[in-house]
């Protein structure tokens, strides 16, 4: 409109930007910007990520001295124990623990539109059949966070399938997860891909002629996947 991006926002207020940078998951940026190519919505549609389904516990004591203990069995329905009391003094707590119990799924698990209830019942009983001195009643309490586009996976051939930084909408960016190619997601490779990302963006001159910056501009490891 005029030269600008429009944005609108939940609550239907209107503003309008000369650039716009979005950093939502790829599905999500193609669903955000209707105005997008067909093939350009077709590659972010195409990333496929995982979700996390995250129980976060407060309780009288300490379950483990461990930080993280890596679940492998099959019966239980989380996939690590993440005792942060282990790190952090329990002061910080008010003298409670505070545990994580993450469960890793793909995006469209339908795990995810369980209720809550359901969860933590599950949880806790493979919790005490884990750890037998645990109480119930031990248990102050039990909260449940579910994130459905949390780590893109690297499938074969994916780094030949990177959705561009720079879309065909002149001054309309999609800088996410999806173009971390040779790591894992993490603090560090998500401030190193801001830091390789964003002198290109300050220094590009969106026009109506504007073309696609592919995802690798910026340098990456060697060794795409």
């Amino acid at each position: 409109e005029g030269g600008s991006l429009v944005v609108t926002a939940s609550d239907g207020s209107v503003e309008a930007f000369d650039r716009v940078v979005v950093t939502a998951a790829s599905p999500l940026a193609a669903r955000l910007c209707p105005g997008l190519t067909e093939r350009e919505r077709g590659l972010h549609e195409s990333v496929e990520y995982q979700g996390i389904i995250c129980a976060s516990l407060v309780l009288d004591h300490p379950l483990s001295p461990y930080y993280i203990t890596n679940i492998v069995d099959a019966w239980v329905p989380f996939t690590a124990v993440i005792e942060m009391t282990a790190l952090v003094d329990r002061a910080t707590f008010g003298g409670r623990s505070l545990v994580y119990l993450p469960k890793y799924v793909t995006a469209g698990d339908p795990a995810l539109a369980r209720s809550d209830e359901e969860i933590e019942h599950e949880f806790l009983d493979a919790l005490e059949r884990m750890y037998p001195g645990l109480e119930r009643r031990a248990v102050r309490g039990f909260r449940i966070s579910r994130v459905r586009y949390v780590l893109p996976l690297s499938t074969l051939g994916y780094s030949e399938r990177l959705p561009p930084i720079r879309t065909s909408i002149p001054g309309l960016y999609v800088v996410n997860s999806a173009q971390i190619v040779n790591g894992t997601l993490n603090v560090n490779e998500t401030v190193a891909l801001a830091e390789r990302t964003y002198p290109d963006l300050l220094a590009d001159r969106p026009s109506a002629a504007s073309s696609a910056m592919p995802a690798d501009r910026c340098p990456q490891e060697s060794g795409s996947p």
